[in-house]
């Protein structure tokens, strides 16, 4: 329910800066834009940057945010081991032996720090079912 209505808002935002446009208002324009992107995220203005990447949520937004790794470009600029590091930090305890969380960052998994570094760079949408890291 909650998310269809803010849904609903992000949509309704983005008519109304559409028409905002047309009429001209750039201010009003450029304010209800940038709320619009906001509601599409869920996320506060400061996150907008970085949840932009299919393997952010708001959360692990947060968590780089905090640590801070707050836009595109520095996290383009920053190893792939830190940022395990700060993701695995902030993660409630879990074994090793499952999933990117291990030293080879082998991951079938479209969060992996690495993935996540690769569609920095390349824009680019993970694809199901394939094999990052190492071997892949």
């Amino acid at each position: 329910m909650l998310q269809s209505l803010q849904q609903a808002a992000s949509t309704f935002a983005g008519m109304v800066t559409a028409f905002c446009h047309k009429m001209g208002w750039l201010n009003l324009e450029l304010l209800i834009g940038q709320f619009q992107n906001r509601l599409q995220f869920g996320v506060q203005r400061e996150l907008v940057d970085l949840c932009r990447l299919n393997a952010l949520n708001g959360q692990r937004a947060r968590t780089l945010y905090n640590a801070k790794i707050d836009t595109v470009a520095v996290l383009a600029n920053t190893s792939p081991a830190e940022v395990e590091n700060v993701l695995w930090s902030a993660m409630p305890f879990e074994s090793r032996k499952r999933g990117w969380i291990n030293n080879t960052m082998k991951s079938t998994n479209s969060t992996s720090p690495a993935l996540i570094k690769v569609m920095v760079r390349r824009n680019e949408r993970p694809s199901v079912g394939h094999t990052y890291g190492p071997s892949g």
